[in-house]
């Protein structure tokens, strides 16, 4: 299974980047993201970096999750390790004509475990990932130089 939503954010791409590619950034605009620690080489992410992640919604354990991919203000690439299964999570940033970021953010399942539990929970998987782009949105629309924001 694979869930796929798009944001257009009025910001400069550095600003997005340093949000969607920094984990222990993703407390400050993800509300469901409670603390992020680097358990390997860590800031800034390369291939490789490897993080435990504590959400709100996940009671059972902490996600381990390990960078796949990093293409510097375009795409980054990341598995997450749950006693739920793995999943695969990307963001793909691409710059547009108007001075705003379209970024694409995929989740897909990556073994049997994940998909059977994400085959369940599609709609809640969907909603989360929607409201985490609208959440990038305004925290990186909060961060960006105001000549960017044209609202």
């Amino acid at each position: 299974m694979e869930c796929t939503t798009t944001v257009e954010i009025a910001s400069d791409v550095r600003t997005v980047w340093g949000a969607v590619a920094d984990p222990e950034a993703w407390p400050r605009w993800m509300d469901d993201v409670r603390r992020v620690e680097a358990t390997g080489p860590g800031a800034p992410a390369r291939y490789g970096s490897e993080y435990l992640v504590k959400q709100a919604w996940w009671k059972f354990d902490d996600q381990r999750i390990q960078v796949r991919q990093v293409e510097p203000e375009r795409r980054f690439e990341f598995v997450a390790e749950t006693s739920a299964g793995r999943f695969v999570f990307v963001y793909v940033l691409e710059e547009m004509a108007d001075r705003r970021i379209a970024v694409t953010s995929t989740l897909r399942h990556d073994d049997l475990t994940g998909r059977l539990a994400g085959g369940m929970a599609k709609g809640e998987i969907e909603k989360t990932l929607v409201k985490e782009a609208a959440q990038l949105r305004d925290y990186c629309e909060a961060q960006s130089p105001q000549d960017i924001i044209t609202r």
